[in-house]
């Protein structure tokens, strides 16, 4: 080891569970082992490297991120690395990697060296945003990471939940160009920034859940105008899946029962609740006159009707193609999209095929882990992303225990 790299190392030798080294690429990484916590690590950013030249920068910046997490003991590594980069000259100001560069390499490091997102999944919860942030950066207008995120949330000014996502893609991406790229620290957000323009959370809206009744009622006004898509709300309907996965069904033979099953190949696997491939188990529903449905499409799926694309090709159906045919082409579907929102202050949307589902499971007694297993989630994400039973269920219930008293 070089005298330069011992001097280095020898800096955190005092920092209890602390030390400084570099990895594979020659990338610059500082260390956090403590007990009672989980071990951290984080590489300093671009142009600093494992090299005599950066010897002070080196020191420089382990030094400070020892000293703000003595001073707050409880923020992490990462935190430190965000607060420290700012107070830093070093970041290389004549830095070549262009603002598209970035986007392709977070988009690399997402897809590749990270979490391995889907494609889909990068576009819709990263690739969207960061588009907004792109635009605005060719405007020159901006030079810091806050004002730059403060124009990005502003199509989502009104909408919490998507002002969230917008500011933790933006932010992440404006961390990888100052961490993997040099970029200046006054690109990064702080988190008290962040919180700032998040904003106060509105109260969370409830989603609504339709009966066996509502959905036959809705099935038939879908019937009456276009019965492919009849088919794909039969299908959603039934088997509780996500629309996007229709797109990934086959039909398989289930090694347990010897028979052929639908079978959904969707294998989400970013993100907190992975999904993995799984058989499908359709569901009855019970009109109010008695009447039994179970549309099981096993045997007709690969010759089922299906609604056509521009193409000419069987459509590729997902949330948004399903909400627009519903919003355009059915008036009963929108009657109760305003009826619910000013009955109950609920939610109509077209995942309520999915929602409904898990409700119908919970009035069969079908046990939690069973249905989970059989709808793709675990029990967890199950209590607390979907309803579980409805007003219609509930009141049902408590009927028959109140006409079983003498």
């Amino acid at each position: 080891m070089a005298l330069w790299e011992q001097r280095t190392a020898g800096v955190a030798a005092s920092w209890k569970g602390w030390s400084i080294t570099k990895d594979q690429r020659g990338r610059v990484m500082v260390l956090r082992r403590e007990s009672a916590r989980p071990a951290e690590k984080v590489l300093l950013p671009r142009p600093i490297v494992w090299a005599e030249e950066y010897e002070d920068d080196i020191q420089n910046w382990a030094k400070q991120l020892w000293k703000t997490l003595d001073n707050d003991p409880d923020k992490t590594l990462r935190g430190a690395l965000e607060d420290t980069a700012p107070k830093s000259d070093r970041h290389g100001e004549a830095f070549a990697v262009t603002w598209a560069q970035v986007e392709q390499s977070f988009k690399r490091d997402l897809m590749e060296d990270n979490n391995e997102i889907a494609l889909k999944t990068y576009e819709a919860s990263y690739l969207k945003f960061i588009q907004v942030a792109l635009k605005e950066l060719a405007t020159g207008h901006h030079s810091n990471g806050r004002d730059l995120l403060r124009a990005c949330i502003a199509p989502w000014r009104d909408k919490y939940a998507s002002r969230g996502y917008c500011i933790d893609a933006v932010s992440k991406f404006l961390l990888h160009a100052v961490t993997e790229h040099g970029y200046p620290g006054a690109w990064l957000v702080s988190a008290n920034d962040k919180k700032k323009l998040r904003g106060k959370k509105q109260p969370k809206q409830e989603k609504t859940v339709l009966t066996d009744q509502q959905i036959l009622d809705l099935v038939a006004a879908v019937e009456e105008k276009n019965s492919a898509w009849a088919s794909v709300i039969k299908l959603l309907t039934a088997t509780g899946i996500r629309a996007v996965e229709c797109q990934y069904l086959v039909v398989k033979r289930n090694p347990v029962t010897g028979k052929d099953q639908l079978y959904s190949t969707y294998n989400k696997t970013g993100g907190k609740n992975p999904t993995k491939p799984r058989f499908l188990f359709p569901l009855p529903l019970t009109g109010d006159d008695g009447s039994q449905h179970l549309w099981d499409f096993t045997t007709t799926f690969k010759t089922m009707e299906w609604p056509i694309g521009d193409n000419g090709e069987r459509m590729a159906i997902d949330g948004a193609a399903v909400g627009k045919r519903l919003r355009d082409h059915t008036p009963l579907w929108n009657e109760w999209r305003a009826k619910i929102k000013e009955e109950t202050g609920e939610w109509l949307r077209p995942y309520v095929f999915r929602d409904s589902w898990n409700v119908r499971a919970d009035n069969l007694g079908i046990p939690i882990g069973v249905k989970c297993h059989a709808f793709g989630n675990t029990p967890e994400t199950n209590s607390r992303a979907y309803r579980t039973s409805s007003d219609a269920a509930t009141a049902k219930h408590f009927d028959a225990v109140y006409g079983g008293m003498p």
